[in-house]
């Protein structure tokens, strides 16, 4: 917006002007019909006793101009009122403008706030509704989302895909002996090793008490039984157990095109129990051929 300034012409100023410009006007009219028109009449006689006509015609002009300063001192003086109105209202605007763009800013950075804050606890809903509260571990819930994934993608492009179900080793008398809390640390030392033992793609999840359950993609039975030996041995030997001697056993299966998770789970969960029954501590595999 275009600032708005006053005129350096003070308005009290004009009739003086006015005044000043009529006496200039007698002098030169004086000089002028004694000059240019050669009238009879001395200068002195012209600028003090002008002939009637002469003086009513100055005085018409000098009335007129009068009129004139004080019309223009009016004029000036309105003016100078409308752009002292003019510049409040724009003060007042600017502020008005400055308020609201304020306002709309933190209005917006609030809005910017809310939606993060939201996307923040849907992502943290997220991983409180898929995440075992204990070991941190994929839950069962989204395991089993993970399976069906992952089995359809086997589907497709048949690089294989193995299950491993692994169980804490006589974790009951660990509970009675040295109580829930120690039982509690070694479940979340067990899911570390699984999950640090892992690729990226792999999944590790608690599928309840101390059991753990492992899907594997881009792998077959035996390769699936190298993994769990690897994580067996990494689990005996793992430093920063609560209690010493922790040992897991762990049965693999492979996953076909016609499985389902149900139908894998058993597998796995047979090839355990094999595990147990030879002694714990150990890897046994179950085919599907």
């Amino acid at each position: 917006m275009r600032e708005i300034s006053h005129s350096t012409t003070k308005p009290e100023f004009l009739p003086v002007l006015g005044f000043v410009f009529s006496i200039a006007f007698w002098f030169l009219d004086s000089i002028v019909d004694v000059l240019v028109f050669e009238e009879e009449a001395t200068f002195i006689d012209s600028m003090f006793s002008p002939e009637p006509i002469e003086q009513w015609m100055r005085m018409m002009v000098i009335l007129l101009m009068f009129l004139f300063s004080i019309y223009a001192k009016k004029m000036l003086i309105i003016q100078r009122e409308i752009e002292d109105e003019l510049r409040q209202h724009k003060e007042q605007l600017e502020m008005t403008v400055n308020d609201r763009t304020a306002e709309l800013s933190n209005t917006n950075q609030q809005l910017k706030d809310e939606i993060e804050n939201r996307k923040l606890s849907e992502i943290e809903l997220e991983r409180l509704a898929t995440t075992d509260p204990l070991t941190s571990l994929t839950n069962r819930r989204k395991f089993e989302e993970c399976f069906i994934r992952e089995n359809e993608r086997e589907k497709r492009y048949s690089a294989g895909l193995s299950l491993i179900f692994c169980d804490v080793d006589r974790f009951k008398k660990i509970n009675d002996t040295y109580g829930h809390e120690v039982g509690d640390r070694v479940l979340k030392k067990v899911a570390q090793v699984l999950q640090n033992g892992i690729r990226v793609n792999d999944t590790a999840a608690r599928w309840g008490g101390e059991e753990f359950v492992l899907l594997v993609s881009n792998s077959t039975a035996e390769s699936g039984r190298a993994l769990a030996e690897s994580l067996r041995q990494k689990i005996f030997e793992a430093e920063g157990m609560p209690i010493d001697t922790i040992s897991a056993s762990f049965g693999v299966t492979n996953v076909h095109e016609d499985d389902v998770l149900d139908t894998v789970i058993k597998r796995a969960d047979e090839a355990l129990y094999l595990a147990k029954d030879n002694g714990r501590n150990r890897v046994e595999v179950k085919w599907k051929e």
